[in-house]
């Protein structure tokens, strides 16, 4: 791993999630790798400060909840580094890291593992609720069929549905559709689940700061509480 690459992987417009993961984890390695025992974090300082040219304005210390960037810094139009960071919570480098592509390249396509299993529950924790709910409206509304085949299948009687009806080529067809339907939510939520979080994000800051305006202590409480991840 050649830190001095690390600039120009970062503001390359093809870097997706993964890369930007891998990327920051290569900076972690580094430290293991070269740095004093139990002191990696000054030493990685201390290699940046010598060489900003390589690193520009990317500054990566796994020490520093801001990941490297001016915690004054834009990361949306009216959101801070540091209050996306404190919105955020957990993992709050990785999606720092994130939210800086989206906004330097306006690329949204990015990819969210959680979200191709079970995307209500992402959207739940990260308390997106609209969003979650659409989910589960949606994907029990499109369950139906595949319930209803299911029950056809047992040659259980089903009230108001006729066990023929459901042996039929349009109902295969319908059976079809609806599954297709739920892979595409699925996907589209894995593809855009992360740009989804970061809307959120902006527009809940924006409404916390016009709530408070004149009052930044609060302000700052109360998007600590708004954001984070979701504890049942």
């Amino acid at each position: 791993m050649n830190p001095e690459r690390l600039n120009d992987w970062y503001t390359h417009e093809s870097l997706d999630a993964r890369d930007i993961f891998l990327v920051f984890m290569a900076v972690q390695l580094y430290n293991a790798d070269y740095a004093t025992p139990g002191n990696f974090s000054d030493d990685f300082r201390a290699y940046q400060q010598q060489n900003k040219a390589s690193f520009g304005s990317f500054y990566a210390d796994p020490s520093d909840k801001y990941c490297g960037f001016d915690p004054k810094e834009k990361i949306s139009e009216n959101t801070t580094v540091e209050e996306a960071a404190d919105f955020i919570g957990e993992n709050s480098r990785y999606y720092l890291l994130l939210f800086k592509r989206m906004r330097m390249t306006g690329k949204k396509i990015t990819v969210n593992a959680m979200c191709i299993l079970l995307p209500q529950v992402y959207f739940a924790y990260r308390k997106m609720w609209k969003e979650a709910a659409a989910v589960i409206v949606i994907s029990a509304i499109l369950s139906v069929p595949a319930l209803l085949y299911t029950f056809a299948a047992m040659d259980m009687p089903i009230r108001f549905v006729s066990i023929d009806m459901l042996k039929t080529t349009w109902f295969e067809l319908l059976l079809r559709l609806s599954n297709y339907a739920s892979m595409a939510i699925n996907i589209g939520a894995c593809l855009l689940g992360n740009w989804m979080y970061y809307r959120h994000m902006n527009r809940k800051v924006d409404h916390i700061k016009t709530q408070f305006s004149g009052d930044n202590a609060a302000a700052a409480e109360k998007i600590k509480e708004s954001g984070g991840g979701n504890i049942w």
